[in-house]
């Protein structure tokens, strides 16, 4: 019955992400909602994703929270099209409803 996750170290391999994401989003009473933590430090947010690694330990997550979920896999990739269509990065209330219910985005 885990109610968060924390990915501190980079993750090697799919099936531990899927493993670890499972448990924290896996339905039981009383639970409303798994978090899974990804800390990523940057001293900019223009390279947070390059930063000490952090880009590649977030990606296995994430790619192994949406794998799980179809339709959540397609809503992340509309807003990835969104934003190479528009040229510029879609602001937190243009994502699908289901996106920002799904992740805690940054403002």
């Amino acid at each position: 019955n885990w109610e968060m996750v924390v990915i501190a170290d980079p993750i090697r391999s799919q099936v531990l992400a899927k493993q670890m994401i499972g448990r924290v989003t896996r339905k039981a009473p009383n639970k409303k909602r798994g978090y899974v933590l990804v800390p990523i430090s940057s001293d900019s947010p223009e390279d947070l994703f390059e930063a000490s690694g952090g880009y590649s330990v977030f990606l296995s997550a994430f790619d192994a929270m949406v794998g799980l979920d179809p339709e959540l896999r397609d809503e992340v990739i509309f807003v990835t099209d969104e934003q190479a269509k528009m040229g510029r990065s879609l602001s937190i209330t243009e994502f699908p409803n289901r996106v920002r219910e799904s992740f805690m985005l940054p403002p």
